[in-house]
Formats: C-alpha cells, structure tokens, sequence
C-alpha cells in the first residue's frame, strides 16, 4: 500500500470517529425480561398492579459518548467481569431457587418457614436458611447438622464454611464470606413472627403485592437465627443491594422482581408488610 492511500484510510477512518456523535440512553420505568424471571409483558400495572416506582429498576442504560479505555483493557474486562445484566440474571436465578423452596415448604407444611427451631427453654436454634436446605437439594448438608444445638454450637459452626451459593452473593465482586445476602423481615407485620409460620391466607395485602425476601449485604452468619428488622419510618435505611440502582425481592406468589433502590419509604413499606393495616404509625 502506497503512502497516500494509507493517509487516505486514516483520514476517512478519522472522519467516521467524529461523525459518530454521542450515544443517549432511556431506561425503561417497566420491568424488562432481565428483571423479571417470569419474562412478562411490561405494562401500566407494572409488577401485578404494584406500586409503578416500586418496579421501576430497568436496565442499565449505556454510557454515552466513546470508550476511553483501551482496547486491550476492553478485551480483557469482557473476559473476566460478567457484564451487569448477566450478573444480575444470576443472582434472579439463585434468589428464584429459594423462593420455590419457600413454596415447597408450604406445601408440606401448610406455611411458610419460621425464623429458627426452638429449644425446649424456646431459644432459637438454626436459621430457616438451614432448614430449607432439603427443598434445594442439599440433603447431605442439611443431615450434617445438629438440629438439636444452636448455630454457634462447635459442631455447628464448623459447617458456617459450606454456605450454599443460593444465600451467597450473586457478583463476582464480592469477597468470599460465610454471611447471608438472603433476609425474611421480622416483625408483627411482617413475614417472620413468633413460633408459628405465616399462611398464604395471612397476606391480607395478597401475595403478589407481598415481598417475601430480599437480597441485601449483611453481617449476619448464614445459619444464624437473625433475619431484616425493618424500621416502619426508614424501612430503606438497612437494605443494602448488590447490584447498581437496585435491590432484588422475591414476592409472595414466587416472583421474583428487581426494584429500584430510589423508591420512597413510604411506597416501599406497603410490598414489605403482609398486612398494611398492622404496621404501627411512625410518628406514635
């Protein structure tokens, strides 16, 4: 190739750099495929007829303008970073594995899990994260442990180090812990209460409206009897999730939906309670 017809390529490829302008972006305020494992249409009752900013985490928007990273740096990322659809789509998955456990068990038990087992003097014992291990096919773990003896036991904790990737994180970003990123709420009007587990019947709100997990950074052990308190006048202030503008719940009829971490309490509080009418007034 001759030398100007090479000044003749870099002069029309430059000229394809400048005529490229700058890439805009609209995030959807409906859920798409990517946020919802149930893959629905999105429409005006967006999430069964939930409140709309409720289920307003849509994809991520691309960044405008041209890449300033380089092409080597570019490769490499693509290899070793999942991008943040798929990392999301992952953690949908696992957290839709434990919501079909949570029905398996109501199934066989007429309810949903209790927080803990119980000793005879009623202190609690093992995390229901620990006794579902039978519906995610993880008998072997589940028959490892002694019911009888509470998390912290030293039999007990010696089996902290076999978490299941369900109650892990879902990125691949976050350092290996032996913490859940899986909570129930706590709390009269909320999921776990007393020693007796919640029917579908006591989601006086109905199910599909009912967040029954959510996927948030904790510091609690996995098998440990300790679960979200949320508070009524700042129920946003302890959830934490692990992906970029948003926090991942499963609901009560086993749906599992992305929500955008920019919901107002007030609006959020009404999906976390199973009955609305039972919350206590924040300013009493």
């Amino acid at each position: 190739m001759t030398i100007g017809a090479l000044a003749l390529l870099v002069c029309a490829f430059l000229g394809m750099r400048t005529d490229r302008g700058v890439a805009t972006a609209k995030t959807s305020r409906h859920f798409s495929p990517a946020t919802n494992t149930n893959a629905k249409p999105a429409d005006d009752r967006s999430m069964g007829g939930r409140d709309p900013e409720v289920a307003a985490a849509g994809r991520e928007a691309p960044v405008a303008g041209k890449s300033k990273t380089p092409p080597r740096a570019q490769s490499l990322l693509a290899r070793h970073v999942p991008p943040l659809a798929e990392r999301r789509a992952k953690s949908m998955s696992r957290f839709k594995q434990i919501a079909i456990a949570w029905h398996l068990w109501h199934d066989e038990h007429k309810h949903f899990p209790v927080q803990a087992n119980y000793d005879a003097d009623g202190k609690p014992l093992l995390n229901w994260r620990v006794h579902i291990l039978l519906n995610l096919d993880q008998k072997d773990l589940y028959q490892r442990f002694k019911l009888d003896e509470p998390w912290d036991s030293p039999h007990n904790l010696q089996l902290l180090d076999l978490i299941p990737a369900e109650c892990q994180a879902s990125t691949d970003q976050q350092p290996a812990s032996t913490n859940t990123t899986v909570v129930s709420t706590v709390g009269e009007a909320f999921v776990l209460f007393g020693r007796e587990g919640r029917g579908v019947r006591d989601f006086t709100d109905g199910n599909s409206k009912s967040i029954l997990l959510i996927e948030t950074r904790t510091n609690i052990p996995w098998t440990k009897p300790e679960d979200l308190v949320i508070d009524c006048a700042k129920p946003r202030a302890r959830i934490e999730g692990l992906h970029p503008g948003l926090f991942i719940s499963a609901f009560g009829d086993g749906s599992v939906q992305a929500i955008s971490d920019t919901v107002s309490d007030e609006r959020l509080l009404k999906p976390l309670t199973i009955n609305v009418g039972k919350v206590i007034d924040p300013e009493m």
